[in-house]
């Protein structure tokens, strides 16, 4: 089953605690071990602003937003 009768009540929690069993599973690592340095941030930021992509995203972000990701994952 997707999700486990265990699984909290409340959907967004079971979805939620079903991502992070996933990221688990297939070791993926966080960002902040990476170890990518922050003197990169604003480039990455940048780059990130300016990527085909970002048009698509579901809320408008600008190299600001992506900098503050950044700096939250770190």
């Amino acid at each position: 089953a997707v999700f486990p009768k265990d699984a909290p009540k409340d959907p967004a929690e079971a979805f939620l605690q079903r991502i992070e069993e996933l990221v688990s599973d297939l070791k993926i690592p966080s960002f902040g071990s990476l170890k990518i340095p922050r003197e990169a941030f604003a480039e990455i930021a940048k780059q990130s602003e300016g990527n085909n992509s970002n048009p698509s995203n579901p809320r408008a972000m600008r190299a600001a937003d992506y900098l503050e990701l950044l700096e939250r994952l770190s």
